[in-house]
C-alpha cells in the first residue's frame, strides 16, 4: 500500500504542478507551451499504477501458492 500511496502523490504533485504552468500558458497566449504542456499531461494519464498490480485471478493463486517469490 505504501507504493500505490506514493504513486498517487507523485502523480497528485506532478498534475497541480502542470496545471499550474498550463494555466499560465493559457493566460500568456502561449499556445506551444500549453500544447507541451497537455501531452505531458496525456503521458502521465496512460500510465496508472494500477498496471502494475495483478488481476485478482493472479493475485489468487500466487496468494495459493506456497512456492510463489514476491518480487517488491
Amino acid at each position: 500500500m505504501h507504493h500505490l500511496d506514493k504513486s498517487f502523490d507523485e502523480r497528485k504533485n506532478n498534475f497541480e504542478y502542470l496545471f499550474k504552468i498550463a494555466d499560465q500558458a493559457i493566460e500568456s497566449n502561449n499556445t506551444e507551451q500549453l500544447a507541451a504542456i497537455l501531452s505531458s499531461i496525456t503521458e502521465i494519464v496512460k500510465h496508472s499504477p494500477f498496471k502494475q498490480l495483478p488481476n485478482s485471478e493472479q493475485f489468487r493463486q500466487a496468494l495459493q501458492n506456497p512456492n510463489h517469490k514476491w518480487q517488491l
